[in-house]
């Protein structure tokens, strides 16, 4: 457990670090407000990740019977849905990519079958914003790269979700 908080200590540094690095050294308020909104949305995803690895440790300690590759996969699993807003999709190829973490299929379906609680709507739309204020990226462009297999994976449905749901 002090192993886990320790590691999300270190995540949060490292945000709070890169935080201050892209922070602009402009006067302008309209910025500062900007970039002070923008601190916070990434404060709330690092407190996200870790109550995603606290309970992650108190769910290991209750099912020890379960192989400690298919716990990781799982821990694995909810940081890339919970903490990068990942699709679904996404994250099972992460899980199981040569180029990604090389779980093993019973590992991956054990990560997959017990992601819980993740809202891949809430997913499509934080990455849909990401695309629509830092990339300005259309609305066609948004849907393309939410839904396509070289992209985020999202269905067409959580696309849809997402596109309705962003600020005009």
């Amino acid at each position: 457990m002090k192993k886990k908080l320790m590691y999300g200590a270190i995540a949060l540094l490292l945000v709070f670090i890169g935080m201050v690095l892209a922070t602009p050294s402009s006067n302008d308020s309209k910025e500062n407000a900007a970039s002070t909104k923008h601190s916070a949305k990434q404060s709330s995803r690092v407190s996200k990740y870790i109550t995603y690895e606290s309970s992650s440790s108190a769910d290991e300690k209750k099912d020890t019977k379960v192989p400690a590759e298919h716990r990781a996969a799982l821990r694995s699993a909810k940081t890339y849905a919970g903490y990068m807003n990942m699709s679904k999709r996404e994250v099972e190829h992460q899980l199981s990519a040569q180029t990604g973490e090389k779980f093993k299929p019973d590992a991956v379906a054990y990560a997959m079958s017990n992601l819980n609680d993740i809202d891949w709507n809430a997913n499509a739309l934080a990455k849909a914003k990401i695309y629509q204020k830092d990339l300005s990226m259309s609305e066609d462009a948004i849907r393309h790269q939410l839904t396509a297999d070289m992209g985020n994976k999202f269905t067409a449905e959580q696309a849809e979700y997402a596109i309705k749901h962003l600020e005009s």
